[in-house]
């Protein structure tokens, strides 16, 4: 587990082939991309891990423009490009809408992105042997208790 900058953590679950990534407070484009660079650095990375990203505590400070800007990153890592699902949990209209609009412009990669508000959702479409919605809350709630420290 890792804080990055602007209360961005993740954790990295190697018996779940899992990572989640926990974003709270105003959040960018620009923060997307620093976090997402740090993390591929990181010696325990997994390209072909699946992925959660929750926005449900963030707000999402973006252009049509930024996500854009988000398409051209993810098209120049490479190492983001293994086949996997993302899932981004959200609770607000316009993070579904740059959630969903980024999955739109990158439909033509192997990885399988969709947006939902419910954990229970989450866990139905990763669909991974050992995750449930009680033990990734508590992985969650774990994440938030480092943002809170620091």
């Amino acid at each position: 587990m890792e804080v990055l900058r602007k209360n961005i953590t993740y954790k990295v679950i190697q018996e779940l082939a899992l990572i989640i990534e926990l974003y709270e407070g105003d959040l960018t484009v620009e923060d997307i991309i620093y976090n997402k660079e740090r993390i591929v650095e990181t010696e325990n990375y997994d390209s072909s891990y699946d992925l959660i990203l929750d926005f449900r505590n963030a707000d999402l400070q973006y252009m049509a423009s930024d996500i854009d800007r988000l398409v051209a990153f993810f098209k120049e890592t490479t190492i983001l490009h293994q086949k996997k699902k993302v899932a981004y949990l959200t609770s607000k209209p316009n993070e579904v809408v740059a959630t969903t609009l980024f999955a739109f412009k990158i439909d033509d990669f192997s990885i399988k992105p969709e947006t939902f508000s419910t954990i229970d959702a989450v866990i139905a479409y990763l669909n991974i042997k050992g995750l449930s919605c009680m033990n990734l809350e508590a992985h969650i709630k774990e994440l938030q208790m480092l943002t809170d420290i620091n």
